[in-house]
């Protein structure tokens, strides 16, 4: 939600041509698709987002799709031993100015848990790659050519930068009045 307000996604007409939805439809979906896996677990996330009644009667089925999608692409389940699909996790130096963020993101532990996932849960029959490192750019992609999962610090970082900003802004704005109260739930 944090990136579509920065980056004013959807303020020009070729944001909506792009190859991506924007920012903040992402948001809200992620949402949907976590409402659509666990209603009542998720249900003080959609109150935050305001995610209406009848748009989270349709997230199961989202959910559904989505999961059906990914276990015909990811192959039959492993056994729970790890015997899955094969998976290296690498957290390449960032030092710098994205040495914070690449301490950020290695701690959060988001690349070691779906590799955990994917070797105890799948057979991919491709070796995955998962690598965190210095881009050039706020990215994160998939190379199908490699099978490599890619995360950029400096994106790790403008999540950052971000959220320090979203809450110097709450700090310096009395409650009630922010224009976030308004415009989008927290």
């Amino acid at each position: 939600m944090l990136s579509g307000v920065a980056y004013d996604s959807g303020g020009v007409e070729s944001d909506y041509a792009a190859a991506h939805t924007l920012d903040k439809q992402r948001a809200y979906q992620i949402v949907c698709l976590m409402v659509g896996s666990d209603d009542k677990a998720f249900q003080p996330i959609a109150n935050d987002y305001a995610l209406d009644r009848d748009r989270r009667d349709t997230c199961y089925f989202d959910y559904e799709l989505v999961k059906r999608s990914f276990e015909g692409l990811l192959g039959t389940r492993a056994n729970k031993n790890g015997t899955g699909t094969k998976v290296t996790v690498t957290y390449h130096d960032a030092g710098g100015r994205l040495k914070d963020a690449a301490a950020a993101f290695k701690s959060s532990g988001v690349f070691d848990r779906v590799a955990d996932e994917l070797r105890n849960r799948y057979n991919v029959r491709e070796n995955v790659q998962f690598n965190a490192k210095r881009c050039g750019e706020a990215n994160a992609f998939y190379d199908p050519e490699t099978v490599e999962i890619i995360f950029c610090y400096e994106l790790m970082q403008d999540y950052m930068d971000l959220y320090e900003e979203d809450i110097t802004q709450q700090a310096d704005v009395p409650p009630g009045s922010r224009q976030k109260d308004k415009d989008r739930p927290s």
